[in-house]
């Protein structure tokens, strides 16, 4: 059996992909410590659409699909991606 995974709030991430017809994407942690986030549509607020290369806060969770892997929740849009690196 797997060690369960803590949570983690207040993560800062860049949304990698985010597929807007089948609803989930991926997000990659700052911290770069834990591999990419998935998440669905259920974790974001309701009307906010998120694009590749936004800047979001989570909650990092244990992935009930993947243990050992962790899916992100209460996504909140930090900032809207330019098309300008950095």
């Amino acid at each position: 059996m797997s060690e369960m995974l803590t949570p983690k709030d207040d993560v800062l991430g860049v949304v990698r992909f985010y597929n807007q017809e089948k609803c989930f994407g991926f997000i990659e942690p700052n911290s770069g410590d834990s591999g990419d986030c998935f998440f669905s549509q259920s974790a974001l607020p309701r009307g906010l659409v998120v694009n590749d290369g936004d800047v979001v806060s989570f909650t990092m969770i244990e992935n009930i699909r993947k243990p050992g892997r962790f899916a992100a929740t209460n996504i909140r849009l930090v900032r809207r991606y330019n098309g300008t690196p950095g």
